[in-house]
């Protein structure tokens, strides 16, 4: 019998609770919850299929091996979708299709590393996100406009150094836009599309330190994201009615300003100050 078919036997059996040992078959119940769930970092809705998938933060152990399970539950049992060598940190639906993400290097002994589909009823590969970075990973899968993209501490998605963001292109990982020079080791962390533009998160500092933990893509090119506007002189930046505890005089310095240059000061006054 499989890891698999044994886990899933133990799961079955703390599934069920017995209302007193002299009871005939119809006194068992459903117990709920039929499974080891510790650190859930997966919880996805799959509207496909219409389950529900959880888990891959925690462990389980054999007697040979340590296993993070994936679990799938479709509105009245749970199943073991997956066992998986290392953490599940991101999950998808790409296609149809579940895709998932992590720091795994095997699915139930099986060699696939990282990212990897769930398609007829199996268990493969989805492409080569590997890198020299002791202890890389997939830290999260997006969809957007209907293309998928990858961030997390790796270097190459196959075959294409990338630095940390790859975006699927047919039947492969590709980089996305030019590949920026960092200080150390860059750690993406997430990507969204906003006002038209790829706007990326994460742990990293350009190498002329022009931009650090949030860039966006602006043609072929990352740039910082706009500025914020500094209040106009005599204004506060929160609202009247929430006024701080007392005066304060602060600098507001524009980015895209020279090094001398600046925005306007204002002051707040408290309440209480302003009663006295």
């Amino acid at each position: 019998m499989s890891v698999l078919h044994r886990f899933k036997k133990a799961a079955c059996m703390v599934a069920a609770c017995l209302c007193g040992p002299a009871f005939s078959q119809q006194f068992w119940e459903d117990a709920g919850q039929g499974m080891f769930l510790g650190n859930a970092w997966i919880c996805m809705n799959d509207t496909v299929n219409d389950v529900l998938y959880a888990g891959g933060g925690d462990w389980f152990n054999t007697d040979t091996a340590s296993y993070w399970p994936l679990y799938r539950y479709d509105g009245t049992h749970w199943d073991t979708l997956g066992l998986f060598g290392n953490e599940l940190k991101t999950a998808v639906m790409y296609h149809d299709t579940l895709i998932v993400g992590g720091a795994f290097k095997s699915i139930l002994d099986e060699p696939i590393k990282r990212i990897a589909c769930f398609a007829g009823g199996t268990w493969q590969s989805y492409g080569d996100i590997n890198s020299g970075i002791e202890g890389a990973y997939v830290q999260s899968l997006r969809v957007i406009d209907g293309e998928m993209y990858a961030t997390g501490p790796f270097t190459h998605a196959d075959g294409y150094y990338c630095n940390g963001l790859a975006k699927r292109v047919g039947g492969h990982w590709e980089n996305v836009g030019p590949v920026p020079e960092y200080v150390g080791t860059p750690i993406m962390k997430d990507i969204a599309k906003y006002q038209g533009k790829l706007v990326v998160s994460g742990i990293f500092d350009f190498a002329d330190n022009s931009i650090r933990n949030l860039m966006q893509l602006v043609d072929t090119a990352w740039e910082p994201p706009a500025p914020t506007a500094c209040p106009a002189a005599g204004t506060s930046p929160r609202p009247p009615a929430r006024p701080t505890r007392s005066s304060t005089t602060t600098r507001c310095t524009s980015p895209q300003a020279s090094a001398t240059a600046s925005c306007a000061t204002w002051a707040m006054t408290s309440a209480t100050s302003a009663a006295h």
